[in-house]
């Protein structure tokens, strides 16, 4: 994305879950906050790389909320939305985890295929409501590095791999069928950082870099909210809008 393209936005919303927020990597250390402003002494890589230093006077709406679902975003919108957003709108987008941490490993069900559908039928609402120019969608990242042992220490899930696939490969293509939705891969981008990442022997094992982005299991430590923010930045950078 060019430079022109990139100054384009008024405001910006942040819609989905915890990993959205700042409080597990820490306060304005939120991938949705890192977005919007760069902490550049502690990020110092992405300094000059955020949306308010290519546009001043950009608001941050931060709607994403610790444990919610794909039944609460737009709940959360339509009550905790104040006035009118100016846009252009970027929206984030990151929801489907906590849906299938409550299916699969509690329940013992495979919920893609109901999450992917939710969240389908999310987007066009969030059109209706903000008409954003770009809605940065999330994969869902998995804290087991594809072991599944996330409820069970050193106990594999039996369809936790599958599920992951399913649910991702469904997300993306969600992605591809609407022209103003960009897939934020950040499933692909953490794996070999979650609860496995010192283990050489996990096929996900990042020998130039095993460290961990997660904490409390399934949240994002402050490492991880930047990396997040390095997935919605690249999903930005390289989104080419429709002709």
């Amino acid at each position: 994305m060019t430079d022109a393209r990139l100054r384009a936005f008024a405001s910006y919303v942040a819609l989905g879950d915890s990993i959205s927020i700042d409080k597990y990597p820490g306060l304005g250390l939120g991938a949705a906050s890192l977005l919007c402003r760069n902490h550049d002494e502690r990020f110092p890589e992405f300094a000059g790389r955020d949306l308010t230093t290519l546009n001043p006077g950009i608001v941050l709406t931060n709607l994403a909320r610790d444990g919610a679902t794909t039944h609460d975003v737009l709940r959360i919108l339509d009550t905790e939305l104040q006035g009118e957003t100016p846009g252009p709108v970027l929206v984030t987008l990151t929801v489907g985890g906590n849906d299938f941490l409550g299916s699969l490993f509690r329940m013992g069900e495979d919920p893609a295929s109901a999450i992917v559908e939710r969240i389908d039928g999310l987007i066009p609402e969030i059109r209706s409501r903000l008409a954003p120019a770009l809605i940065l969608l999330a994969t869902v990242y998995d804290p087991t590095d594809g072991v599944g042992d996330l409820w069970a220490e050193h106990q594999s899930h039996p369809m936790a791999e599958t599920a992951f696939r399913s649910l991702n490969d469904g997300i993306r293509a969600i992605a591809d069928r609407h022209s103003e939705v960009s897939v934020a891969d950040v499933h692909a981008h953490f794996l070999g950082h979650g609860k496995h990442h010192e283990d050489p022997r996990n096929p996900h094992y990042r020998a130039d870099d095993p460290s961990c982005w997660v904490k409390l299991r399934i949240e994002p430590n402050t490492r991880g909210g930047s990396e997040v923010r390095r997935v919605f930045w690249t999903s930005l950078s390289e989104w080419r809008p429709a002709r």
